[in-house]
């Protein structure tokens, strides 16, 4: 049996898109990010961003 890997290959493609997203939103301040890529601010806000635009997608890909 042949498996179809569409939906892992979408949501990898989206998950990095997601992730792109939450870098450029940290690095504009637009969280209150010091928008120096080197500190610790700026990543805990593209990590918070990345969470927050990430787990609805996740939630809804693989609960639906």
């Amino acid at each position: 049996m042949k498996s179809d890997n569409t939906l892992k290959t979408m949501t990898v493609l989206i998950t990095i898109v997601f992730l792109i997203m939450a870098m450029k939103t940290a690095y504009a301040g637009t969280n209150g990010s010091s928008s120096n890529p080197g500190t610790a601010l700026f990543w805990l806000d593209a990590a918070w961003i990345f969470t927050l635009y990430e787990a609805p997608f996740l939630l809804a890909v693989f609960v639906a």
